[in-house]
């Protein structure tokens, strides 16, 4: 098997997410997480185009990104386990890798008409039968931020949290 020698924001871009909502432009890792830079396009979801604010779509889209972008990370630096990017690069466009909890707060609006810093850090990671991470995020000093975590689900097909946690 050929190894993807692309990008982590090239990957993403290419195969993953439609043109115009590949949010993430810069990325700075550290030991803890990594500092990300995004400019966010808010899914139209009006009839008029009202919507100049992150919102709870752009959160998700962005934490999806670089949530995804620092496990990559990790994995070239060999704390994955047995998961190389090839194998993360996979189970993701399976669909695989589940938001399983998401806690979100607004302390202030954020205008999404200039780039937005945003901040995520590894809580704790779990290899084995059930990979999970939790990751806690910040964007713009703490206008937004919360937690999330994600596991990778053991088969392709749609499943609900708790057929996920069964299996496991």
């Amino acid at each position: 098997m050929k190894t993807d020698t692309r990008t982590t924001q090239n990957f993403l871009a290419e195969e993953v997410y439609m043109p115009g909502y590949m949010a993430l432009r810069q990325e700075d890792y550290d030991t803890r997480g990594a500092t990300f830079t995004f400019q966010v396009t808010e899914p139209p979801v009006a009839r008029e185009n009202v919507v100049h604010y992150f919102t709870p779509r752009g959160v998700h889209i962005c934490i999806s990104q670089a949530g995804y972008a620092l496990v990559e990370n990790l994995s070239r630096q060999g704390k994955t386990g047995d998961l190389s990017v090839d194998d993360l690069r996979k189970i993701f466009l399976e669909g695989r890798i589940r938001i399983i909890e998401l806690f979100q707060r607004f302390d202030r609006e954020l205008k999404v008409n200039k780039p937005i810093q945003g901040r995520i850090d590894l809580h704790r990671m779990r290899l084995g039968k059930l990979p999970m991470v939790k990751l806690d995020f910040a964007f713009e000093n703490g206008a937004v931020y919360g937690d999330y975590t994600s596991v990778i689900a053991p088969t392709a097909q749609p499943q609900t949290n708790a057929d996920i946690m069964r299996a496991a």
